[in-house]
């Protein structure tokens, strides 16, 4: 899966490649024509958000812009954040009856499972990112402590699904949490049980659970990236104690689409501002399955018997500062500074709708 720290930002393997480049060829120049329907509601009419000849000029805007602000490392290339997994292109629909963005037509679900599978996570990036963003993993478990269920005889037990870095893990066993990591790529997994921390390389359908296990399960990027969640929320759902909670952070779909509604209204130079905000928040040429908004993600949870408790707007995390030029770091700053104070203003009872927030937490509580 993805990192936890970042968005996804891994090249495909050979394999995935030449699928996605097939679909590139073909999607360029044509009206992309449906490869699937929408698996919340099933419903194969969509609306285009943004061509796929939108998404390549997006995407070699991407590379100008990280090329000008990145310092050449070995430990961290400006490559690492405009090679995406999802790197092909095509065009980013919204479904019709629910709203669900998600990119059309896209490579099979093999494909994209083996381009995961074949990530390759150097190890001092990964102790440098586990340092830097020491801070975010520190908010998000002093959030969710506020939320989970009281019981006064053991310490709350918690699964993550997708621990990157495992700054989540360690912030969590910091808070005397009994925590545990699941992700399907070898080298994270090594990586935790070096730290001492309780690790297993394998997915939640492998995992072997069954009952009432945890007290909070938390997804934290990896989301948007499932071809098919179905399987994962069959899974985790039970494994969830009664007033225990489902976490679930993505990329707000409902962000990007009014993004490109507003870009296309805009002259070229006045979309600087608004480009540098979706480049530093992972959201430039929409490199992800799906986009969820709040109000989609609430009714697809829904079905599984879940309730929303809460929707917190964020931003991605900062980018290790040793990676940037000095005022490239500032201007992350200000960019993300402006962003949360925007999704601050607009969290009014008239305009609650998250629109401005490029990144989500979402809460969801079983029953």
């Amino acid at each position: 899966m993805s990192r936890q720290s970042e968005g996804p930002r891994h090249p495909l393997s050979q394999a995935a490649r030449s699928d996605a480049d097939r679909i590139s060829e073909t999607s360029l120049h044509e009206r992309p024509r449906p490869s699937a329907g929408c698996h919340v509601c099933h419903a194969t009419q969509w609306t285009l958000v943004c061509s796929s000849g939108e998404i390549f000029s997006q995407r070699r805007q991407l590379e100008r812009f990280y090329r000008r602000r990145w310092h050449a490392q070995p430990s961290g290339t400006s490559e690492d954040r405009w090679i995406f997994t999802q790197n092909y292109l095509t065009s980013i629909v919204a479904c019709l009856e629910c709203g669900l963005l998600y990119r059309n037509p896209r490579p099979r679900p093999e494909a994209i499972t083996r381009a995961y599978l074949a990530t390759r996570n150097d190890h001092e990036s990964v102790r440098t990112e586990f340092e830097t963003q020491g801070r975010w993993f520190r908010s998000k478990a002093g959030m969710l402590c506020g939320y989970l269920p009281v019981r006064s005889r053991t310490a709350p037990r918690v699964l993550e699904i997708g621990g990157g870095t495992g700054g989540f893990l360690a912030e969590g066993q910091a808070l005397g949490w009994e925590m545990l990591d699941l992700d399907p790529d070898h080298a994270l997994t090594d990586l935790g049980r070096r730290r001492g921390s309780a690790t297993l390389q394998s997915t939640i359908e492998d995992a072997g659970w069954s009952g009432e296990t945890f007290d909070a399960v938390t997804i934290w990027n990896s989301f948007g990236q499932l071809s098919d969640p179905h399987p994962l929320l069959n899974s985790v759902v039970p494994l969830i104690r009664s007033g225990g909670m489902l976490v679930i952070r993505i990329p707000n779909g409902a962000c990007f689409e009014w993004a490109m509604a507003l870009r296309a209204k805009l002259p070229k130079p006045w979309r600087r501002p608004l480009d540098a905000a979706l480049a530093w928040n992972d959201l430039l040429t929409f490199p992800y399955l799906y986009g969820y908004s709040p109000v989609g993600l609430t009714s697809f949870m829904s079905s599984f018997g879940l309730t929303l408790r809460a929707c917190h707007a964020d931003t991605l995390p900062s980018v290790p500062a040793a990676r940037l030029k000095w005022w490239a770091g500032l201007e992350e700053r200000m960019v993300k500074g402006g962003c949360r104070t925007a999704c601050a203003v607009s969290r009014q009872p008239v305009r609650g709708d998250f629109h401005l927030a490029p990144w989500l937490d979402v809460y969801f509580e079983r029953p």
